[in-house]
């Protein structure tokens, strides 16, 4: 993560999570119209869950049937992520993030957890 405090509701305040991907069959992006996505980012509080498309990969890319590989980068602002106040007011909150990946045949990755992310 390239920090971990985010101004909640702030469009302009954002953070990049990056992690390493390796699909062996190289069949990532599912079609955007079949209600599924390619990564999947579960907050801890259970309030917001982020999903997230991969750009489209096609037979184009050189060696793809033999598998992929590379680094995703996906920024999230402080418009994604919010202060739960649903019990009681608050000015900062603390989650995380479980960040995995779904092939188009179903399969998942592994999971991994971001380090705990503080919105004020």
């Amino acid at each position: 993560m390239s920090k971990n405090t985010l101004k909640s509701n702030d469009p302009k305040d954002s953070l990049l999570i990056s992690f390493y991907v390796y699909d062996g069959d190289a069949d990532l992006g599912v079609d955007r119209n079949s209600g599924s996505y390619d990564i999947y980012m579960d907050e801890s509080r259970t309030i917001q869950n982020l999903r997230f498309y991969f750009p489209e990969i096609n037979g184009a890319i050189p060696g793809a049937g033999k598998g992929i590989e590379g680094l995703c980068n996906v920024y999230i602002t402080g418009k994604q992520l919010k202060i739960d106040s649903t019990f009681a007011p608050k000015s900062a909150d603390t989650l995380y993030l479980k960040v995995y990946v779904v092939d188009k045949a179903g399969h998942k990755s592994n999971t991994l957890f971001t380090n705990p992310i503080y919105l004020k």
